[in-house]
Parts: structure tokens; sequence; C-alpha cells
């Protein structure tokens, strides 16, 4: 299942919606990272709870939330980055991070939350970090180097 086929069932879902671009931009950017199966699911959640012309993004999201939750089992994040680093990997991507200067962190930060509306506060102890938080910061710190 892709992001593509979820726009399609979307589209068929709801055939009457005149989205503007900005909805649809939106509803993108919010979406497309999301688990694409549990997504689909979601998309069902909604057709079926809600008899309208249009769903509310907030509907989607509150309803992939419960699948997500379902999904996972009981003590599991399903979250392969959470589950599958290593100490050694988390080692290494704490001491990336605390050599960042504050040019690299600023930078981070204003890329983190204008493509993916993640904020980061590197004055937070690295060790009560997520590892997926770590991986986000590491990856935009790629695109700017």
């Amino acid at each position: 299942m892709s992001f593509e086929a979820n726009k399609r069932k979307i589209n068929g879902l709801w055939p009457l919606v005149d989205w503007t671009d900005e909805e649809r931009d939106l509803w993108t950017r919010r979406l497309q990272h999301l688990v694409q199966p549990w997504l689909d699911e979601a998309l069902d959640e909604v057709a079926t709870s809600y008899a309208v012309k249009k769903p509310h993004l907030k509907w989607v999201m509150d309803a992939y939330l419960k699948v997500r939750d379902a999904h996972r089992g009981p003590g599991k994040t399903g979250d392969p980055i959470e589950e599958g680093i290593t100490a050694s990997d988390r080692s290494t991507m704490i001491d990336r991070i605390e050599s960042m200067t504050d040019a690299e962190k600023e930078e981070v930060k204003r890329k983190l939350k204008m493509t993916c509306d993640v904020q980061v506060d590197f004055s937070q102890d690295l060790a009560e970090w997520k590892n997926f938080t770590m991986a986000m910061v590491l990856a935009a710190l790629e695109h700017i180097e």
C-alpha cells in the first residue's frame, strides 16, 4: 500500500470534494509519512463513521492513532527505529549531535519545523531523546552539510 494508493482512495471515498491546493498540500504533508496500510484502515474507519461530503483531517489523524495503537502490542512502540538501534549506534548518534555547532542546530531546527512540523529542543538531555528524534536531526544535518 502506497501513499499514491491512499490518495486515490481518499478521492474515491469523497468524490464530491473540491480540494484547494492548500488543503491538498496539508493532507499530503500530514499523511505521506505515515504507515500506509494503517492509514488505509483509518480511512475506512472515517468513511464508515462520518456521513459527510468532506472529511476533516483531524478525524483521519485520530482514526490513524487508534489503528496504530491497536497494531502495536503491549510494550511495543511499533517503531523499528526505536526497537532496532543498538546501544553503540545510539552512542554514535549522541556524539554527533553533541558535536553540532550552534549554527547547525539552528538550521536543523528550522528545517525540521518547516518540513516535518517537528520541534527539537537541543537543551534537553540527549539521554532522554527518542532514537527517532536523533535520526531526524542527523538526517536533516546531512542535508545542510
